[in-house]
């Protein structure tokens, strides 16, 4: 009897659990302005410590010295501020309020000088003496001519074309999290000696209004602003279903004093509006009172439980089942699109059509084409389920060690 070994790697979107800095936006084809001073790449931290860029190249150019914080996105820019070329464009002057210069004025986020010639199709390294990420892109992959940049879905998976989309803003999204969408604010102003002059929240879109999206399993960070007309001494604080923070002094000119705190909005709270309760309390115990309206837009999010099924050791003829959990990391009602490709090694071969999938009680075949898994899977912190996959041997595979994979996307259900 022969033996077959069959290792099947699985890849999908998840959350890795190794530490490393990632390559998580790119800017290959601007039409706001010329490739020389409009291209960028972003890079991201997704481990939990700091780290110290120094040395580190891209496409083999150094860049900038920089450090970059867990969880902290910085922007290498092919022209960062603008230099001694005929025009005027930069970085800066496109993202930033060009001044020629980048500073805490142009954005909340880090931005350096790098080296760069980027190309419809193209491979890109970022590197450093013990550490790599690199990235084979293509124009089909989006932002080919229309001004819009090719972002990762997930930041902790694969650099495969499944986990990379184009943006849906002109000009991209440099040094925020792709997952951001609306928040609409609306003011109500009242005669008072004390007086809310505005509260502002987060902005991560050029769209009219404030505009958020939850995050992929983690708790959103809404960061509230407030500016209050008053010589009082005033407590100040800001409310989001049920949970109330109050917020603290940033500063003050006498009249005006300023407040600003974080409250946070889990990633599985239900889409719509929302209110943001903002109160300010003087010492006569008076107090005023701002509701901010905003709207939590959907987000469709998944994560799996392992990141390749190995079948191990199978006789031809024989088969194997393996399961992997899939967790609704979103905010919304999903279901699942799953297509496979052939098993391979060399010429040998075992065809798509011998594996199948299944969530419940029967076995569908899988196939190159997507097609739909009816999941009904509700969001929710422990909202989960088993899809299993099973493998068929032929009876005239020749043994080898094959691979292939299976892609697996959430959709709104």
């Amino acid at each position: 009897m022969k033996f077959l070994q069959i290792l099947f790697a699985f890849f999908v979107m998840l959350t890795t659990a190794n530490a490393n800095i990632v390559i998580s936006e790119i800017m290959y084809d601007p039409s706001q302005g010329s490739d020389t001073d409009l291209e960028w790449v972003e890079i991201y931290n997704d481990g939990p410590a700091a780290v110290d860029l120094k040395d580190w190249k891209l496409d083999g150019s150094n860049f900038n010295d920089i450090a970059i914080n867990p969880k902290e996105y910085v922007v290498i820019a092919r022209e960062l501020v603008d230099g001694s070329d005929d025009d005027l464009e930069s970085f800066e002057a496109y993202y930033g309020n060009n001044d020629g210069i980048w500073d805490e004025k142009d954005g909340n986020y880090k931005a350096v000088d790098g080296s760069m010639s980027l190309v419809d199709e193209d491979y890109i390294l970022l590197s450093s003496d013990t550490y790599a990420d690199s990235i084979n892109y293509s124009s089909s992959w989006g932002g080919k001519g229309n001004g819009k940049t090719i972002y990762k879905i997930n930041l902790g998976g694969s650099n495969t074309k499944e986990n990379w989309a184009e943006s849906t803003f002109d000009g991209g999204t440099p040094g925020k999290n792709k997952n951001n969408n609306g928040l609409l604010v609306k003011l109500e102003v009242i005669s008072s000696n004390t007086e809310i002059s505005f509260v502002t929240l987060p902005d991560d879109s050029s769209d009219a209004g404030y505009q958020i999206l939850p995050i992929a399993n983690e708790n959103r960070l809404i960061q509230v602003n407030v500016e209050v007309n008053t010589q009082s001494n005033i407590a100040v604080y800001a409310e989001l279903n049920s949970n109330k923070i109050q917020l603290n002094q940033a500063g003050s000119n006498g009249t005006t004093k300023i407040f600003d705190g974080s409250l946070q909005m889990p990633f599985y709270s239900n889409a719509g509006n929302q209110t943001i309760n903002v109160s300010v309390t003087d010492q006569n115990k008076k107090t005023t009172y701002k509701m901010v309206d905003f709207e939590y837009l959907p987000l469709i999010a998944s994560t799996f439980d392992i990141d390749e099924i190995n079948f191990g050791t199978l006789q031809s003829g024989n088969s194997a089942e393996k399961s992997v959990s899939m967790k609704n990391a979103g905010n919304v009602l999903i279901d699942a699109s799953v297509s496979g490709t052939d098993l391979v090694n060399g010429q040998d071969m075992i065809g798509v059509q011998n594996m199948q999938v299944k969530t419940a009680t029967s076995y569908m075949q899988l196939s190159k084409t997507p097609a739909i898994i009816d999941l009904n899977l509700g969001p929710g912190i422990n909202s989960s389920k088993h899809i299993y996959f099973k493998v068929n041997i032929p009876q005239d595979v020749s043994p080898n060690i094959y691979s292939g994979v299976i892609s697996l996307t959430a959709i709104m259900g």
